[in-house]
């Protein structure tokens, strides 16, 4: 049985999160002006960690950013970030 859970991420270049294994990132967005992901899991499976980076629009993106996430906006939209998962 699948589930849609969601984590929340803090603003930072690069962190690992701990998600079930197999989980399908579904969409990046702000709750609260807080930037989560959310993810069809199963919950029954064991913890994994994935690597997560966070841009902002100009920064530089390393080459092991392949796995594009989405985009969300901060601060009355005038921050906006991008978001990476490392593949």
């Amino acid at each position: 049985m699948q589930r849609i859970y969601k984590y929340q991420l803090v603003l930072t270049t690069e962190q690992d999160i701990a998600i079930p294994e197999n989980a399908i990132i579904q969409s990046v967005q702000t709750q609260k002006e807080s930037p989560c992901i959310w993810a069809l899991v199963d919950p029954d499976a064991e913890f994994v960690k994935r690597t997560i980076f966070m841009y902002g629009t100009g920064h530089i993106v390393t080459e092991e950013c392949i796995g594009f996430i989405g985009t969300f906006q901060l601060a009355h939209e005038t921050l906006v970030f991008h978001v990476y998962e490392k593949l």
